[in-house]
């Protein structure tokens, strides 16, 4: 495991453990996982734009599903509109704890190697002070195709 690898799991650990992760079940575990994927990919979007990032998220989720089989049944998917969302929120599924720490993980260290690090810091800092529940209940909720998880000008979303 390189040093890189084990600043963004200590990253992604520490904001779990602070949301009480340990002792969630799969429902906490899955806005958990929606809540870090959406503040990761608000942070990055400004820089790396809705599609490429889009095609790094997509491919760190499959990376992450070949490992954690739990994550396919899920049906975690990016598109390029700029939702993160699961297509089967109520798929049987074992313990999310390992799989959720992965694929955050795998997002942080992908997006650390394109960028050769200089989003790494700033990564970590959207990660360890984005929303939990409010956040991530809406995007729970929405629809894959959704263009984005945010309001309009007008309030409507």
């Amino acid at each position: 495991m390189t040093d890189h690898m084990r600043l963004h799991e200590q990253c992604v650990e520490a904001w779990l453990e602070a949301r009480g992760a340990r002792s969630a079940d799969n429902t906490r575990m899955t806005e958990l996982l929606l809540a870090g994927l959406h503040a990761i990919w608000e942070r990055a979007r400004p820089s790396l734009g809705d599609v490429t990032l889009a095609a790094i998220v997509q491919r760190a989720i499959h990376t992450a599903e070949r490992r954690h089989e739990e994550l396919a049944q899920l049906g975690l998917r990016a598109t390029d509109g700029g939702t993160i969302g699961v297509t089967n929120p109520l798929a049987p599924r074992v313990d999310l704890n390992g799989a959720v720490t992965y694929v955050l993980v795998e997002i942080l260290q992908v997006l650390g190697g394109l960028t050769a690090g200089a989003l790494t810091p700033a990564l970590h800092a959207a990660l360890a002070s984005a929303a939990d529940e409010s956040t991530a209940l809406g995007l729970l909720r929405s629809s894959p195709d959704r263009r984005d998880g945010r309001d309009d000008e007008r309030g409507t979303p």
